[in-house]
């Protein structure tokens, strides 16, 4: 009877002290603290709740996890990780959304900014894989949808290039503040300069008052800006339809309710133990 109490009673230590290493094993692949991990964590399951809000129109709710988004980026700004002027456009998103909400915009208004922060969110908790490294696949599609519009070398090619260079734009707006919390600014600064300069030169190529050359030559410049972008990064991966939900550490909840089990159990096999010390039943 005493090896039914002290072996689940064993079991429960072990399984205890394993999950709690493999926190901080977790915490220690990421490069942060476990309080950083965990402030990360909150504030990515708030821009996915930001998200979703957004997508549903609710903007109560929206309102209430904007308030929260910005209190947490004040102190994550300062004690987390990352590029400042990452931080910086989190903000600026949230502002822009803090406004649109105590306004009378349309409540699509918020969906863009709202994205954004996702996104950021996401980089936090993923920094080896985030979403927006997928990204780079649909802007390369949009700058290969750029040179065949622009190679028909006419009025109609030079304005589908130019609706195909806003769609560019708009995929790069979205990845800004995730990109800008992991990479060098400069490399942002330069695509959004190339960007400009590609977009000025279509717009006066449509009226012929560009020469072809240059606006060839220049969309092959924001091809190299773009492979600058994402140098380094993982293989970009097809989007998903809908982002995954942001978890924990699941080894660590495993070990957790294991130990809580045989803790459960060695207690109830103490209690009996206590009763019936040596399993001797009253004779009736």
């Amino acid at each position: 009877m005493f090896k039914r109490v002290i072996v689940p009673a064993i079991i429960c230590v072990v399984l205890t002290i394993s999950s709690v290493a493999s926190v901080w094993a977790h915490a220690a692949g990421t490069g942060r603290t476990a309080s950083e991990d965990a402030a990360s964590d909150k504030f990515a399951r708030l821009a996915d709740a930001l998200y979703d809000a957004a997508k549903q129109s609710n903007r109560q709710a929206g309102y209430i996890n904007i308030q929260q988004l910005q209190n947490m980026a004040v102190s994550l700004k300062t004690n987390h990780p990352g590029q400042s002027d990452g931080w910086n456009l989190i903000e600026q998103s949230a502002a822009d959304i803090k406004k649109t909400l105590a306004g009378n915009s349309a409540s699509t208004d918020w969906l863009t900014d709202a994205a954004r922060i996702q996104l950021a969110g996401d980089a936090l908790i993923h920094p080896e894989a985030p979403l927006w490294y997928s990204y780079e696949a649909v802007m390369r599609d949009d700058l290969d949808r750029v040179k065949k519009a622009w190679s028909r070398n006419d009025g109609a090619g030079a304005l589908s290039a130019r609706g195909a260079i806003d769609s560019f734009a708009v995929h790069l707006d979205r990845i800004e503040a995730a990109a800008s919390l992991q990479q060098d600014p400069e490399k942002i600064a330069d695509l959004k300069r190339r960007l400009a300069y590609t977009t000025t030169l279509l717009d006066a190529g449509i009226g012929n008052h560009a020469s072809p050359e240059w606006i060839g030559r220049s969309i092959d410049e924001l091809s190299v800006s773009l492979t600058g972008l994402f140098e380094g990064t993982a293989a970009a991966e097809p989007l998903p339809a809908i982002a995954p939900l942001h978890t924990g550490n699941p080894i660590s909840w495993i070990l957790l309710l294991g130990a809580f089990i045989m803790g459960v159990l060695a207690f109830a096999g103490y209690r009996k133990y206590k009763q019936q010390p040596y399993g001797i039943k009253p004779f009736r």
